[in-house]
């Protein structure tokens, strides 16, 4: 008790720094009300709160400025950009502020001026005080805390339409009674709908996770009930093949449900799955999934497609022999990834010119059902319509909500935390991603757009390329290219 988690020297070390980061704060804004008030002056106009005016404007050229404004601030690039919009911003500022009416265009005036002295001309103090505010934007840039980041993958999520398979609902579905920090399918389900992604399921679908759920009732009758006392202990419950039970077991050993058809109870009827009534378990299956993920349900005469009779009994062929659980299986994953794969040519999502490719997607955790449709057709489905389900939460669900990045921008900019926090990024970091931007716009824009188009949709499919040297090396070798034909 009362010891130190850090050294004497470290931490005499931090405290040297805030006290150095503290005076340079206070320096930059008595500085920069200073010059302000003087411009203010020269046109006979007082303000009442000129700090606020100002750490206003500072705020703002971050939030929407902030890839140009820091890039100019420490390399002395995109100064063009800056010019550009910095006029804009100030009178957005001053529109918005309690400055009477009659003295807004004088106090736009003095406002543009004192920035742009700080900017271009600043002091020792200001140059280095701003340097480290472009520091901290950097290091929330590539935290994806950026308004245009999210702005980005906010339009992308409102795009897609994602049929969701029963490798992702039944797991879902079983973590019911988890703690809700420990729900892994059941977050990525619930954040993908709170994000704006369009979840739906099909007849095929549907009739898949109906049928699953009178299979576990008939497995549970005939090799569980009479022998639940065998299975009392964790381990033993490890070894139980359905998820679902094994769920059913767990919560019961924590109290949570008393018996099986209580559990099932969470999701249907426990009647229905041992009626012929399968439409309405399918209802109940339905209400569900809608109340509970917002999931749609779409059938299929609704899509006004028809799949193609031989490629569907070549696939189902194919993909029984290749280790299908069963014939059934194989059929029904046959005809969802080929409904899938109409539905964007129907859509026309191949001719689409915009960065977020297609449109519509299958979340799933199989591998073998796309792996053997593209060598089937003479590569004619060679393109994925996989969405991974780590895709989907890494960079959808786990991006910052624009809500979210407003308040943080206003507890950082222009603030002392934002000084605070500057320290955490290795300059040769800072100093690689500029340079990129800078190769980047050089870039025919179509073309640019194309290339992130591609490298999205391979991220989406294949986990295995979401690593930042293999985002790398696509973006080098896809650049290079585009130089040798310009």
């Amino acid at each position: 008790m009362g010891g130190y988690l850090l050294p004497y020297e470290t931490r005499l070390e931090i405290r040297r720094k805030n006290l150095e980061d503290s005076l340079l704060h206070e320096t930059f804004k008595a500085q920069l009300e200073e010059k302000f008030k003087h411009y203010l002056k020269e046109s006979d106009i007082r303000v009442k709160d000129c700090v606020s005016l100002l750490e206003s404007l500072l705020n703002q050229l971050y939030y929407q400025q902030g890839v140009e404004f820091a890039d100019f601030i420490l390399h002395g690039e995109s100064r063009d950009a800056v010019d550009k919009s910095l006029p804009d911003i100030v009178s957005r500022v001053v529109d918005e502020s309690p400055v009477v009416l009659k003295n807004k265009e004088s106090v736009k005036t003095s406002l543009l001026m004192t920035i742009r002295d700080v900017v271009y001309n600043g002091t020792s103090e200001q140059k280095l005080f701003l340097s480290k505010l472009s520091n901290t934007y950097t290091m929330l840039f590539l935290l994806h805390c950026d308004p245009k980041i999210t702005t980005f993958f906010s339009s992308m999520a409102s795009k897609l339409n994602i049929y969701v398979c029963t490798s992702i609902l039944i797991p879902a579905m079983s973590e019911y009674y988890l703690d809700p920090v420990n729900r892994r399918h059941w977050n990525l389900l619930a954040s993908a709908r709170d994000a704006g992604v369009s979840l739906i399921i099909n007849e095929t679908i549907l009739r898949e996770l109906a049928a699953h759920f009178k299979k576990i009732a008939s497995i549970y009758e005939s090799d569980y009930m009479e022998n639940e006392n065998l299975y009392t202990e964790e381990l033993e419950v490890l070894y139980i093949d359905e998820i679902m039970i094994r769920a059913y077991f767990y919560s019961k050993m924590r109290g949570q449900t008393s018996n099986f058809n209580d559990f099932l109870d969470n999701f249907v009827n426990p009647k229905l799955t041992r009626s012929d009534d399968l439409k309405k378990l399918e209802e109940n299956l339905l209400i569900f999934l809608k109340d509970t993920f917002g999931i749609r349900f779409i059938p299929d005469a609704s899509l006004g497609i028809g799949i193609n009779g031989k490629e569907f009994k070549l696939l189902a062929t194919k993909l029984e022999r290749a280790g299908k659980r069963s014939g059934h299986q194989a059929r029904t994953d046959a005809k969802l990834i080929l409904t899938i794969l109409k539905l964007r040519d129907m859509n026309n999502e191949r001719a689409d010119s915009t960065i977020f490719g297609f449109k519509t997607w299958w979340l799933s955790k199989d591998v073998i059902t796309q792996r053997e449709l593209s060598g089937l057709f003479d590569g004619k489905y060679s393109t994925s319509c996989y969405i991974r389900p780590d895709f989907l939460y890494n960079y959808i669900t786990l991006t910052p909500k624009l809500h979210d990045v407003q308040e943080t921008y206003k507890g950082i900019f222009p603030t002392l935390i934002g000084v605070n926090i500057s320290y955490h990024l290795p300059k040769e970091i800072i100093d690689t991603l500029y340079q990129q931007i800078k190769e980047h716009k050089a870039k025919n824009p179509a073309r640019i757009k194309m290339i992130l188009r591609e490298l999205i949709e391979e991220l989406m499919t294949n986990p295995k390329l979401q690593t930042r040297s293999y985002v790398k090396h696509f973006l080098d070798e896809r650049l290079k290219d585009l130089e040798q034909h310009n």
